[in-house]
């Protein structure tokens, strides 16, 4: 029985990479290499550990400091608002305390992963604080508004004074005998003053003692709150860190080295450092400069913790340079029989086949032709992943000279060997026709008969045609989505295609958004405004914090347009000359003042008001002497004005006084009789009236 026989070979991997074809024979190179580099990546916790500790003793520090300074205030003073304050102050404390606790916790949790773990050991200092018995206090508001009322009652009653010494002033200018009848009322009043002074003072220095220890208390609790600000900031460093050390743990479980163990640059580096390290015999995969992504796909890692460290073990993949093999899958198909003669006598060779008995399914084969190898399932799994583009092949490696494989000689295409080393075998009762699919729509179909597909295909239009397939093999090539039956078969559809998306949820699109909603917040504001051009914001504005928008929005409405703001506003220079103006009419002023004042015409002017209206009051009190009964007439002897204490009547020494604000004056000297003394009056009154005319003589 003669019988052809074809054995197909086709590289593993996608039909498009291909980069030789040779006839029947399809290949893809795909270097492998039995060289790796271990790199090992330590990462201590210890410091991590080191650092919650401490902020743990900080946190129970800081407890026992405000234990103290309320235990302290608590002593000195009696506020409730100084114990408030602090108790505000204790909670903060021990918030902070119950998180770092639960922080260390967790860092405990994780230290049980570790192969040499000791007991945990907690490093917070536990709560000894003294429990308050005693309330402190400050100056409170009311304390304040009393003390305010009391001022201005003062205020109020020196204001008083001040009236009742000016009208005392104008008093004493015009009669000493009425300023005499109210000393005793101005004595009263000066020792009133004098007690409201000592009393005004202790004020002041009770007001000034609890000034001292509010500003104490508020230095203090400046202090502590800074202090707490400190912890917390730490203990959310912390707290990142933790959560960056759990992610890491995560990420290193899949058994993936991952750009969050190790940042790129750093990856980057030490691949470089490796690569100088390199013999010449081998080299990475990849160049680390340029395609750095590929070593955060393909590096496999494992992890284990010891003595608070994580130790991380990567295996860095090398390349022989001079091992790059070929990888062939190798499809050997039935061959049926054509003889038309054979297959008129005889009906039962229609579903006998005949086929070659191989050795294997793939084979590596180098770029030189002179080494093959044959792989095993696993390695033929390892060597087929497209990401990869590299596996390590574990089996022999045989030279092709020596070979006594079937499949070595099919590939070399030695007829020699193939006669020697193949055997045909015949397998009947085979179900014809056949078909396997190869790689991208391509397939080849066995059959003993000529056979017909009908190609349908469902794209923008659709598409109807048919092909031959001849016996005994062929091949049909179908385009994605379409589809090739018959009678006996049918070979199913395949559909790929390549595509951009775009993820819609991206940063730009988020910020343009945003930069949206902030254009319709201020939408309303706008509206209304547009037209306005606020240059400076008003000094009462800038005090507050915050104000509603629709309320601006509305006020702005009523503001009416300013016109000719150039034209009212003042230069500079303007400005400066009308102050020097008024600074020499100040000056002119002044000048002739004081020379008209040394001239001494102000000086006559006083005193000849002065003797009017004395002479004025004498004249009436003549006369009502003159209608009424003789009585006796004080006669006041002329004495100097000289600022001295008041005398009694009894010359008696009286208790020490303090200072009177106004000299006493003298009781009348004598008395004389009513016709002695109305003559004297009469003398005294004409002397003046002559002394009167010649002053307004001499000022005219």
């Amino acid at each position: 029985m003669s019988c052809h026989i074809l054995v197909l070979l086709v590289l593993m991997g996608g039909f498009a990479e291909l980069h030789k074809i040779t006839q029947n024979v399809l290949f893809r190179p795909l270097p492998t290499s039995r060289s790796k580099w271990t790199l090992t990546l330590v990462h201590d916790i210890n410091p991590f550990l080191r650092f919650t500790s401490d902020l743990a003793i900080d946190v129970g520090r800081t407890f026992l400091a405000v234990d103290e300074i309320m235990s302290n205030y608590s002593i000195k003073n009696n506020s409730q608002e100084y114990v408030s304050t602090f108790n505000t102050l204790k909670k903060e404390v021990t918030t902070v305390r119950d998180e770092i606790e639960d922080l260390l916790d967790g860092v405990n949790d994780f230290q049980t992963l570790s192969t040499k773990h000791a007991r945990s050991k907690r490093a917070l200092i536990p709560f000894v604080g003294k429990a308050l018995s005693r309330l402190f206090g400050t100056v409170s508001t009311e304390d304040l508004d009393v003390i305010r009322k009391n001022i201005e009652i003062l205020a109020a009653n020196q204001h008083a004074i001040t009236q009742v010494v000016s009208e005392s002033l104008s008093l004493l200018n015009v009669s000493r005998l009425q300023i005499s009848e109210n000393r005793q009322q101005v004595n009263i009043l000066s020792k009133s003053l004098h007690k409201l002074d000592l009393k005004i003072e202790s004020v002041v220095k009770q007001f000034r003692k609890k000034l001292i220890s509010l500003e104490g208390f508020i230095h203090l609790f400046l202090r502590m709150k800074m202090v707490l600000d400190d912890i917390k900031n730490m203990f959310l460093r912390a707290e990142l860190y933790a959560e960056d050390v759990k992610i890491q743990l995560n990420l290193l479980l899949l058994g993936h080295l991952s750009p969050s163990i190790i940042k790129p640059g750093s990856l980057r580096k030490l691949l470089i450092e490796i690569q100088r390290q390199l013999p010449p015999s081998v080299m990475l995969p990849k160049d680390p400069r340029k395609n750095l992504w590929h070593y955060c796909r393909i590096l496999n890692c494992i992890t284990f913790i010891e003595d608070n460290k994580i130790i991380v073990v990567v295996n860095i993949p090398l390349l022989d340079s001079e091992g790059s093999f070929e990888i062939f899958k190798i499809h050997n198909f039935p061959m049926p029989m054509t003889n038309k003669k054979i297959l008129s006598k005889s009906k039962a060779t229609f579903k006998m086949v005949a086929s070659y008995r191989l050795e294997a399914e793939v084979i590596a084969i180098n770029n030189d032709r002179t080494k093959y190898a044959i792989l095993d399932r696993d390695e033929t799994k390892r060597c087929s992943d497209p990401l990869i583009g590299f596996c390590q092949i574990r089996s022999p490696i045989y030279p092709i000279n020596l070979s006594q494989l079937c499949i070595v000689a099919l590939f070399t295409n030695n007829k020699e060997k193939i006669s020697q080393l193949c055997k045909v075998y015949v397998k009947p009762n085979c179900i014809l026709p056949m078909a396997k699919y190869i790689t991208n729509g391509l397939w080849i179909v066995v059959t003993q008969r000529p056979i017909i597909f009908s190609i349908i295909c469902h794209q923008t239009s659709f598409v109807h045609k048919s092909v031959t397939v001849r016996p005994p093999i062929q091949s049909i090539q179908l385009s994605p989505t379409c589809k090739a039956q018959n009678d006996y078969l049918e070979l199913p559809a395949l559909y790929s295609n390549e595509s951009t998306y775009f993820d819609p949820t991206s940063f730009e699109k988020l910020t343009s958004a945003f930069n949206q909603s902030m254009t319709d917040l201020w939408q309303p504001f706008v509206d209304k405004c547009q037209n306005y051009k606020l240059t400076k914001l008003p000094p009462k504005l800038e005090n507050i914090e915050n104000f509603p928008l629709d309320e601006l929005a509305y006020e702005m409405k009523n503001l009416q347009r300013i016109r000719n703001e150039k034209s009212k506003t003042w230069s500079l220079w303007k400005l400066v000359l009308i102050g020097l103006g008024i600074l020499i009419t100040i000056l002119i002023i002044y000048v002739l003042a004081l020379k008209y004042c040394k001239s001494g015409g102000l000086r006559r002017r006083f005193q000849s008001f002065l003797r009017s209206r004395e002479t004025h009051k004498w004249d009436k009190r003549e006369s009502a002497d003159l209608e009424m009964t003789p009585r006796k007439i004080a006669i006041v002897t002329p004495q100097p004005a000289v600022a001295t204490a008041p005398l009694l009547h009894n010359d008696q020494q009286q208790e020490q006084q303090p200072p009177l604000l106004y000299p006493q004056i003298p009781e009348p000297a004598s008395y004389l009789g009513s016709g002695r003394g109305r003559m004297m009056a009469e003398v005294l009154r004409l002397a003046r009236n002559r002394r009167s005319l010649q002053d307004r003589t001499r000022y005219h």
